[in-house]
């Protein structure tokens, strides 16, 4: 929860959740307020989502697709193609490592480490991030407010040096080579890009690779089908009642985890301009790092499947980092956030936790279309 503030409070028996980049979407919060007021059922109206699976191209019509996604049939092209690429182990300077090295599906797409390590063995300074709905998100890292892209984000681990992820820049010919060389690739990035001349570049490797992380969308969670679709089972009495803490001015938790990706920062293809959010949290100062105090907004989707956490991987446990919130504030040298302690007892922070399980999207971890195509290690066709 190493985030920001950005939703508006009520009172202290209604909680509101969406974000400001998203309040045309009230069927959200008012769902989610009437599941306590009411403390029966969710309300059924108009515009009640429909039963979503994570295999569907995009979320429900209200969101829209991610932003920056061109003609479906031609996008479902680009991703089938990017799902090899980000599993395909040549796309790294010695052949050992690929994009789902760092980014596990069975792990929402982190990799269960403190620190990321690279293709040669060098360990990072910060944890990897979810790929969870990164499609919509408004900035990419966990310090760099200035990268946006998905395509500009993919070449950073490829030919990056500081550190090395994949380590690809002294071997790009020859990895390229290798790659035009193979029947299956010349298919798929023909397919693909149509209309270029020659289409297997790495131009358009890191086009297909933005494809495939755009499909990454979860929305089907315990959360999703008792705020969405009615489900009053969906959730125990202990995730509702840590639901309605989650929500409260008390904690305030969704201050900063807002809207319906539960993140700060969220845009959507109807407002592709939302401002990245980053934010003082009180952590020490790193000399090495002038920006090394302020942290992307992370969404919570999946949270319990993606530890260790923080942006530098420091606390094992959710309750390590309800504990952390509980006694910590900004210690106001910046003044970009202020965080205000709370108590909870024991009940109502295994209550925290168990709604911040209800996040998780089995569907989406198993999801088959996500999933390694490869039967075997790929490997450069002979010569």
């Amino acid at each position: 929860m190493e985030v920001a503030r950005q939703g508006t409070r009520l009172d202290d028996n209604a909680y509101r959740v969406l974000s400001k980049d998203h309040v045309q979407h009230q069927t959200f919060g008012m769902r989610v307020i009437a599941a306590f007021l009411l403390a029966s059922s969710i309300v059924a109206d108009a515009r009640a989502r429909p039963d979503i699976a994570p295999v569907a191209p995009f979320p429900p019509p209200a969101w829209g697709k991610p932003p920056d996604t061109e003609d479906e049939s031609m996008e479902q092209a680009k991703a089938q193609l990017g799902r090899y690429l980000f599993y395909d182990t040549r796309l790294s300077g010695n052949g050992s490592y690929a994009c789902a090295s760092c980014h596990q599906q069975e792990r929402a797409f982190t990799d269960g480490r403190k620190h990321a390590i690279g293709a040669t063995g060098e360990e990072h300074t910060k944890n990897t991030p979810t790929l969870t709905n990164v499609g919509y998100a408004s900035s990419l890292t966990w310090s760099n407010p200035h990268l946006t892209s998905l395509e500009d984000q993919a070449r950073r681990p490829m030919f990056g040096s500081g550190p090395i992820e994949l380590g690809l820049s002294d071997n790009a010919n020859a990895v390229l080579s290798c790659l035009q060389a193979d029947p299956l690739y010349r298919t798929l990035f023909g397919e693909a890009f149509p209309t270029k001349a020659e289409p297997i570049s790495f131009g358009s490797i890191l086009s297909a690779l933005a494809s495939f992380e755009r499909t990454l969308i979860s929305f089907n969670s315990p959360f999703d089908r008792f705020v969405y679709q009615g489900d009053e089972n969906a959730l125990s009495p202990s995730a509702k009642s840590g639901m309605r803490l989650f929500f409260s001015t008390r904690l305030g938790c969704s201050e900063c985890h807002s809207g319906w990706n539960f993140a700060e920062g969220t845009r959507s293809l109807e407002e592709p301009d939302v401002a990245p959010a980053f934010y003082n949290t009180g952590v020490p100062r790193d000399p090495n790092e002038p920006n090394s105090r302020a942290f992307k907004v992370a969404t919570l989707r999946n949270i319990a499947v993606t530890a260790p956490y923080m942006h530098n991987g420091r606390f094992s446990t959710l309750t390590e980092v309800i504990r952390n919130y509980e006694a910590h504030g900004s210690d106001g040298t910046t003044g970009a956030l202020s965080l205000r302690p709370f108590f909870l007892n024991g009940k109502e922070r295994d209550d925290l936790i168990a709604f911040l399980e209800s996040l998780t999207d089995q569907s989406f971890l198993r999801e088959q279309t996500f999933s390694n195509p490869f039967g075997g290690h790929p490997t450069c066709p002979a010569k």
